[in-house]
């Protein structure tokens, strides 16, 4: 059935394209990228820019079947098939079961069952489509939103500052009349504005509804962000977690030989340190993140503090932190070429540049550095038989030699 409803939804487009979530070729990356470069380029217009983050309670375990079955309709699934999905939803229910100890024997309690009448099966590969379908109208109001499954959030901008907040106020008020029509709470608590700006503390100029959060910095999938977009906040959130590791290795390599620290590395610091690199690598504030990967591989090593560390990330066959970002990067513009375009769009001539993706003309430095700039410029400067190449695995493979 999954195969059956994926294939509906590809052949009639049904998905929004600003939806991320469970959504084939795209991930919280492509909905990190997406969201800081819509800003980015919001801002090299001299625009000014807020996001609203919405923060929804539950929303997988609080779809509504009816409203669900009624939106199905609509996308055009219905007949035997509407009286499929209507039985799969219906005639569940829920218990819990507890174990526990006493003396030395293991006991279990379990819990009267309960009806379910309400969300999406969790842990069902249907669940989450059905969510994204539940969710999909949403843009039909608003167009200004990026979405990752229930992660719901909205851009706003304009030429005159004082004119954002009043703007962010009515699109609030419009995204919490859907929620509430369609039975999602949204938690007011956990909502928050955020304004963006090039320069300085973004002062917005009436915040007299003090119901509503304005931070300085919010975290999105995982990416910490703040209002100039230098990735500090990251970077800072991102070095503790590696001195905990950089700890934990001290203490494993007694225990372990280089090859299982190396596995370690791989899983839990490497795995990190890609996440969102193409929005954030290029940053300053990177510099201090290297460091402590430095450290980190030094640590691995066993090597001395002010030993260099060129001749260890060779021996260990540990990528560094800028090399990371360049092939984190390249690999993003390889998997996304069809939403760049190439000089050949515009015209017929055998120029050497012909098959090179247009790089978009920018005016601020932070616009300069975003992942869709510098990914092109990198991109370009790659041999031609370097970019052709047929899979994403063979480009890898090829761009590591």
């Amino acid at each position: 059935m999954l195969e059956r409803l994926n294939s509906h939804l590809v052949k009639y487009n049904i998905v929004s394209n600003k939806q991320h979530g469970f959504c084939n070729g795209k991930s919280t990356i492509t909905a990190i990228n997406s969201f800081v470069n819509d800003i980015i380029s919001l801002l090299d217009k001299k625009q000014n820019v807020l996001a609203i983050f919405c923060d929804l309670s539950r929303a997988f375990d609080t779809v509504d079947h009816l409203l669900l079955l009624e939106k199905l309709n609509t996308y055009g699934i219905r007949g035997v098939v509407a009286n499929w999905f209507s039985s799969y939803l219906s005639g569940r229910c829920q218990q819990v079961e507890i174990k526990f100890k006493t003396g030395s024997t293991i006991a279990k309690f379990l819990s009267t069952a309960l009806p379910v009448n309400m969300g999406v099966p969790q842990g069902s590969v249907l669940g989450p489509i059905l969510f994204l379908l539940f969710i999909n109208d949403i843009v039909m109001f608003l167009n200004c939103l990026v979405l990752y499954a229930d992660d719901t959030t909205a851009l706003i901008s304009g030429k005159k500052q004082e004119n954002i907040y009043p703007k962010a106020v009515e699109i609030l008020n419009k995204l919490s009349n859907w929620f509430n029509f369609n039975k999602l709470f949204l938690n007011h608590d956990k909502t928050f504005f955020l304004p963006f700006t090039t320069f300085g503390n973004n002062h917005l100029s009436d915040s007299s509804n003090k119901n509503i959060n304005i931070l300085g910095t919010g975290k999105f999938l995982g990416i910490y962000l703040d209002q100039n977009l230098n990735w500090k906040c990251h970077c800072e959130h991102l070095i503790k977690r590696l001195d905990t590791y950089c700890y934990q290795i001290r203490n494993l390599k007694e225990l372990m030989d280089v090859n299982h620290t190396l596995n370690y590395y791989y899983a839990q610091i490497q795995s990190r340190l890609s996440y969102g690199i193409i929005v954030w690598g290029s940053s300053s504030a990177a510099k201090n993140v290297f460091l402590v990967q430095k450290r980190i591989v030094r640590c691995i090593a066993g090597s001395k503090k002010f030993d260099s560390c060129r001749p260890i990330f060779k021996k260990l066959n540990i990528l560094t932190l800028s090399s990371l970002y360049i092939l984190e990067l390249l690999t993003f513009i390889f998997h996304n070429q069809q939403h760049f375009l190439r000089h050949s769009s515009f015209h017929n001539y055998n120029t050497r540049n012909k098959q090179q993706f247009i790089i978009p003309l920018t005016r601020l430095k932070l616009a300069h550095n975003s992942p869709t700039s510098m990914g092109i410029k990198l991109f370009n400067a790659l041999p031609s038989t370097l970019r052709s190449q047929g899979t994403i695995k063979c480009f890898k493979t090829s761009l590591k030699k």
